[in-house]
């Protein structure tokens, strides 16, 4: 750091601390200044405010809820055990990352505007909201998903498992470096032999878990389960369907999984793909989450 930016660092904090004390927070783009203040600046306080942001109106009414706080206090607690769709990631062991707090609950508040959660709410909420808990690590460091690599990186199985910036490669060229992705990847596919190459007309070819390969409707699964050490194969399958049981949304053809009340037992619920969640005091269960 020079002498210049020295002086912006020391000016920009006095700043913070004195004629902008009164802001929630005080932040700079210039990465040498450092944050003086975050709005949410721990999991307890970014929940508290989801739990408030949730529960609005439409939710409360849609629901048959009747105290706002009540409902704003249970949200709250299923946000730190991550049963809110836009909280999935609290159990993680990813870093809380405070700054990326406020998009996300913005996104919330729009979401809950009524008691409808379509399919491409969720998706929204995830790109939101799935950042509020991630890792910062560098490219080339190991992963298991997305979540393990810092911004702009992603996930490669291809190369190692380890993290890397995604590289564009058109039709017909190798997909030899690391974090190599087809330029048209609704026709086109990375092979196993490092080559963009196109997709097989029967949608089942095999792919790397990890990454876009599949076509829409589509995902990246273990063809079965492997023993005496041999390495899993994996094959693009259909999504799951209408009804069926699922654990995330990804799963879903639908692009919704949510709580539904078991019809064998209305005390339980299940995670069905659903077309949509509709907060419903009689038929939803992600109502549950809210009492």
């Amino acid at each position: 750091m020079n002498h210049l930016q020295l002086w912006h660092a020391r000016f920009w904090a006095m700043s913070c601390l004195g004629l902008f004390a009164s802001l929630q927070g005080c932040r700079s783009d210039d990465p040498n200044v450092l944050t003086i203040a975050e709005k949410y600046p721990n999991i307890s306080t970014f929940c508290q405010a989801l739990g408030e942001a949730s529960c609005t109106e439409a939710v409360i009414n849609g629901c048959g809820l009747t105290n706002p706080l009540t409902c704003a206090a249970a949200a709250q607690s299923s946000c730190l055990n991550g049963n809110l769709e836009a909280a999935r990631r609290v159990t993680s062991g990813q870093s809380y990352r405070g700054a990326k707090a406020e998009s996300c609950l913005s996104v919330v508040g729009t979401t809950f505007a009524d008691a409808l959660v379509t399919a491409d709410e969720v998706a929204s909420l995830h790109i939101a909201c799935d950042p509020v808990f991630s890792s910062s690590s560098p490219a080339g460091l190991s992963c298991a998903t997305k979540a393990d690599c810092g911004e702009g990186l992603d996930c490669f199985v291809a190369a190692n498992n380890t993290c890397q910036k995604p590289v564009t490669v058109d039709p017909g060229r190798s997909c030899a470096a690391p974090g190599s992705i087809c330029s048209q990847q609704a026709e086109f596919y990375c092979d196993s032999g490092s080559n963009c190459v196109q997709k097989p007309a029967n949608k089942r070819f095999s792919c790397l878990p990890g990454t876009n390969e599949c076509e829409a409707g589509y995902r990246c699964i273990p063809d079965a389960v492997a023993t005496d050490g041999a390495a899993a194969t994996y094959s693009c399958q259909s999504k799951l369907a209408l009804g069926s049981a699922c654990a995330i949304a990804e799963e879903c053809e639908s692009g919704v999984c949510g709580l539904e009340v078991n019809l064998q037992d209305k005390n339980q619920t299940v995670r069905q793909c659903l077309r949509s969640i509709q907060l419903t005091a009689l038929a939803s269960g992600s109502c549950t989450l809210f009492r």
